[in-house]
């Protein structure tokens, strides 16, 4: 654009300084051709006039022809013309030496001075001339005397006009160059800024705002330069901020815990958060562009976006997702500034409030399930001695009896319940200090030991006396290794092992407590540490257990900042472990 640009000033220019120079070389080769006539006629008019004086004085004089034609003839000579005298009656009284024959043949005596013929056949005579026509008057009476015809050649006037006009060209010729130079010196100076100019929008275009021009005067060009510059400024700071309002807000999408989808109004995605990627298990790279269809989201998320969409309304549901999970979905119209709708969505992974919701009604059916068994017993016996239904003493006191073991059954389950909510709270502080876990683990295992025996069964003790200090609670690290014992023993065959060992595994000291009773599934190990999991519901009911021990033992375990591990083989026993962080 630019080159034609610099072409078309060029061209400009140059058509211009022609048209001028051949305007003026014109206008002054025609000027000098009318002056110099002009000059012609003023001379021959002038010296024509004295001319016609002696001629009109030798006529009236009664001079000779001769005389005539010697004065004619001299005359022409001095002008450097053709002369003819005629009388007023036409006749013909002198002519210069040297005139034509043709303009008057021989025989013709009478010529009319002015008739243009007379012209017309001096110039055919091959003597190209301007005819001047001078009337002689008497001084004395007046009268027409004749003509005198003075043809001037043109031949001095067109080769004076000739060489003007090649001084003319010549000068014109020169004039041009110079003017051709500074011509390309002018729109090389009013092109180069606007070439430059021309590669800085380009660069802008490409989005790189660092290049200026470089205004070189205050004239319109470099008015716009500056207009340029200032308008790339403006513009670099507007990406700026945009780039720092668009990285802010990617930020805050990608900080969100919820996922963010947003969608036009043909149902394209045109923004979608890692966090949404990660709830949906989609990559962003293969949404954005597409349709949630197309990228393989649930289907019930697609119908969320179109009905929302479609009736320009919020819409809200929860979504499944294979793998078990739920995401609840709020979906809101968006309506853009062109007049055009879009959707914008929330995704929250609500999973883990229904798996809340799920443990807390089979909480409150196992905990109303665990409280009716005793509860019931205890009225029907209650009653039966009430009401005198019981009428042998031996028969009340076994009523007795049994109200009394459930009663403290019932007892066991509810402060088991208040232990565990409290130490969930986090309102059972922890009383840490030194703990030798050989000794502790000793001193509970004797608290136990009627149990043990009641049982047949054997007690092994691996309990180095080496073994690091740990910090814990005591009381509560007891609690723990009495819940362990508990179910070792309980769940043991008749004269089967219990077995207590403690080892240091790298920064932490493993204590485990080993039984050869009936084992657990495999499909029920993750459970055994939740509320109220029993893999035998109606013989650990029978043996007197609240299903609470290992779900307290754990959150015990784990507010110490240890790790609790669970091993079974079916038929064979189980093994229940815990780790505490060592001392120091």
């Amino acid at each position: 654009m630019l080159r034609t640009l610099f072409r078309k000033l060029i061209l400009s220019y140059l058509l211009v300084i022609i048209v001028t120079l051949g305007t003026v070389g014109l206008l002054a080769s025609v000027f000098f051709r009318l002056w110099y006539e002009d000059a012609k006629v003023t001379e021959l008019t002038t010296r024509g006039q004295y001319f016609v004086d002696d001629l009109v004085a030798a006529i009236d004089g009664g001079e000779p022809q001769e005389e005539l034609q010697d004065l004619t003839s001299v005359f022409a000579f001095s002008l450097g013309a053709h002369v003819l005298v005629v009388d007023s009656n036409g006749g013909v009284l002198a002519r210069s030496a040297g005139f034509p024959p043709g303009v008057v043949p021989p025989g013709e005596t009478q010529v009319n001075p002015m008739a243009n013929d007379l012209v017309r056949r001096f110039s055919e005579s091959g003597h190209a001339a301007s005819a001047y026509r001078i009337h002689m008057v008497s001084p004395s009476t007046y009268q027409l005397l004749g003509t005198v015809l003075i043809f001037a050649p043109t031949a001095p006037v067109t080769a004076t006009v000739a060489k003007v006009r090649e001084l003319l060209f010549r000068g014109g010729l020169l004039a041009v160059a110079v003017a051709l130079l500074l011509a390309l010196i002018l729109s090389r100076k009013l092109s180069s800024p606007l070439h430059e100019m021309r590669e800085l929008a380009g660069r802008m275009e490409a989005g790189d705002f660092s290049g200026r021009a470089h205004p070189a005067g205050y004239d319109e060009v470099g008015q716009l330069a500056r207009a340029v510059n200032s308008l790339a400024d403006n513009l670099q700071q507007t990406l700026q901020r945009l780039e720092q309002e668009q990285a802010r807000l990617r930020r805050v999408l990608e900080g969100m815990g919820e996922g963010v989808v947003v969608v036009d109004g043909g149902g394209r995605v045109i923004l979608f958060n890692p966090q949404a990627g990660v709830l949906l298990d989609l990559e962003e790279g293969g949404v954005v562009g597409g349709s949630l269809a197309q990228a393989g989201a649930p289907e019930a998320l697609h119908e969320l976006f179109a009905g929302s969409l479609e009736r320009h309304e919020a819409a809200a549901g929860e979504v499944a997702l294979g793998d078990g999970r739920v995401l609840a979905c709020q979906v809101a119209p968006l309506l853009d500034s062109d007049g055009s709708w879009g959707a914008v969505g929330l995704l929250r992974d609500v999973s883990e409030a229904h798996r809340l919701e799920r443990m807390r009604r089979q909480f409150v059916s196992d905990v109303s399930h665990e409280m009716r068994t005793p509860l019931t017993s205890i009225a029907g016996f209650v009653t039966a001695l009430a009401d005198g239904t019981a009428t042998d003493e031996e028969k009340r006191r076994h009523f007795a009896d049994i109200a009394l073991i459930e009663t403290q059954r019932l007892n066991r389950l509810i402060s088991d319940l208040l232990d565990l909510s409290r130490i969930e709270a986090g309102f059972v502080p922890m009383e840490k200090e030194p703990v030798n876990i050989a000794e502790l683990a000793r001193f509970t295992a004797q608290g136990l030991q009627p149990e043990i025996e009641a049982k047949s069964l054997r007690l092994e003790l691996d309990l180095p006396d080496d073994l690091p200090l740990v910090s814990a609670d005591p009381d509560r690290i007891s609690q723990v290794l009495v819940n362990l014992l508990s179910n070792a023993i309980r769940f043991n065959r008749e004269g089967g092992l219990v077995a207590i060992s403690a080892e240091r595994d790298d920064d932490s000291l493993r204590v485990t407590v080993r039984d050869t009773g009936v084992g657990i599934a495999r499909e029920e190990l993750p459970l055994v540490w939740e509320r109220f999991h029993r893999v035998e519901r109606a013989r650990s009911r029978a043996g007197g257990g609240t299903g609470l021990g290992l779900a307290i033992a754990k959150r015990i375990v784990e507010a110490h900042g240890g790790t609790v591990q669970a091993e079974s083989t079916p038929g064979e026993g189980s093994t229940f472990s815990f780790a505490l962080p060592i001392e120091g």
